[in-house]
């Protein structure tokens, strides 16, 4: 009899052994989601802040026609009071006003011409709501579109597909 309890014991601790093994994995990618979601996350609400900052910067500049010794000005009280956020330059505040204009003609150019496939998208957008592939790129990928003026609804389609299927990178390098 000991010998079974034995032989039964080893036979467990195998199964365990095993068992962990699996559970270990599958914890290790839970985490590893987890992580991506969040890194996912941070970057759509970088670019929410991004968009809404060049709203108004523009609808400021609009109103009150300053130049760019107030972004100078801007970029410098941005960094004392956010020194451990970078982003605050002036060029890249130039580059969130072309952003916002460039996003926001884009999503007017949707509203009104949207195909049978695009309104579904379109009718979950709200006010600062991204449902468009922007939000799935980095702020260094969003601003390579902007610089080779991105035209159409298409091509931003494009590299959405191709970041879900993780090509993105490859198109970029």
């Amino acid at each position: 009899m000991t010998k079974d309890t034995d032989k039964q014991a080893i036979d467990n601790l195998v199964d365990n052994f095993r068992g962990y093994a699996v559970l270990l994995r599958k914890i290790k990618q839970r985490v590893l989601v987890a992580q991506q979601r969040a890194i996912y996350a941070a970057n759509e609400e970088m670019l929410r802040m991004y968009w809404d900052i060049g709203g108004m910067l523009q609808q400021s500049q609009d109103a009150d026609g300053w130049g760019k010794k107030t972004l100078q000005r801007l970029a410098e009280d941005l960094k004392n009071d956010y020194s451990e956020i970078k982003g605050f330059t002036v060029r890249n505040m130039q580059y969130m006003v072309q952003f916002f204009n460039e996003y926001n003609q884009e999503l007017t150019m949707i509203k009104r011409t949207a195909s049978s496939i695009a309104k579904s998208v379109i009718s979950q957008l709200d006010e600062h709501n991204f449902t468009l592939p922007i939000k799935h790129l980095d702020w260094t990928h969003n601003l390579v579109l902007i610089k080779q003026r991105a035209e159409n609804l298409t091509s931003l389609l494009t590299i959405y597909y191709l970041h879900r299927r993780k090509r993105v990178k490859s198109v970029f390098l």
